[in-house]
């Protein structure tokens, strides 16, 4: 993704740093004074527009157009253990919760939506939901593909 801001790398520059660095995955040197960005912002016309594109500035330096992506690892369970995955599509998010509020109040067994199991949806189920939202299910043969991606 890029476009939003500059987005601020771990990296420090050095303008010869990809001369002297393996051809994947280049890191730069291990200290410095400048640090890199990438990737322009919403303020650049389609050139800077690449992730390839970079950029440099100390990181004292503030901009309206300098920034950071946060990132998380993704959290896998296996069948059966994927609690509020309501519609079924081996991931926990918002449709699952919109499912869910539209058996709010409602009361009896089998209700879509109770995934506590107090034959009630309330607000303890939606807490629930919400609380699993990333949460999705691997299957055994795409486990090991998953975790190569996400470290």
């Amino acid at each position: 993704m890029v476009g939003n801001v500059w987005e601020w790398c771990a990296d420090w520059y050095d303008k010869d740093s990809y001369e002297r660095s393996p051809a994947s995955n280049p890191t730069g040197p291990n200290t410095g004074e400048i640090r890199v960005l990438r990737g322009g912002s919403w303020n650049n016309y389609k050139k800077p527009l690449r992730l390839t594109h970079r950029s440099y500035h100390a990181p004292s330096v503030r901009y309206s157009l300098s920034g950071f992506r946060t990132v998380s690892s993704v959290r896998t369970k296996q069948v059966g253990e994927l609690i509020g995955d309501i519609n079924e599509d081996g991931i926990v998010n918002i449709f699952d919760l919109v499912i869910a509020v539209g058996s709010f109040r409602k009361m009896g067994t089998d209700l879509v939506g109770d995934v506590n199991g107090d034959n009630l949806v309330n607000i303890f189920d939606l807490v629930i939901i919400a609380g699993s939202f990333g949460q999705l299910w691997v299957s055994p043969s795409t486990a090991s593909e998953i975790m190569l991606t996400t470290q």
